[in-house]
């Protein structure tokens, strides 16, 4: 289903960048031009009314990038891919999240039962150093 939701995601976002571009010529691209439309993504509304977010900017630029790489490597249309010229907007840090101490129990009563042999000690050495991680930061 994640696919299939990601594979549609990137069908929009290529379709958006033809509605913005496609009646420039490839090679007349330029990574300025490419900047104008991400600003215009950036500041612009979506369907709930929202802002879009740096994130989604990212993925849509990284859908163009992909097509470009295609002309670069496959197509031989272009010497080099414009977008990776072009600033990507700064994505915040990603949400930390630690277990319960009824998902550690779970987790390790789970790796005790695998029939995998290492599986165990790799679990537990990875929980010792995240927490050690954990109680580093201020």
């Amino acid at each position: 289903m994640r696919q299939q939701k990601s594979q549609g995601d990137k069908l929009r976002h290529l379709r958006w960048w033809q509605s913005e571009l496609g009646d420039c010529v490839v090679s007349d691209v330029t990574p300025a031009l490419i900047a104008q439309y991400r600003n215009k993504l950036a500041n612009g509304i979506t369907q709930m009314g929202a802002v879009r977010s740096p994130a989604t900017v990212v993925r849509y630029l990284a859908a163009l990038s992909h097509a470009f790489s295609l002309a670069v490597r496959e197509w031989e249309c272009l010497d080099a891919n414009p977008v990776l010229k072009v600033t990507k907007p700064k994505e915040p840090r990603g949400r930390v999240r630690f277990l319960s101490d009824q998902e550690h129990e779970r987790l390790l009563s789970a790796c005790e039962s695998s029939q995998n042999p290492y599986l165990n000690i790799v679990v537990l050495l990875a929980l010792s150093t995240l927490k050690r991680q954990a109680s580093l930061r201020f």
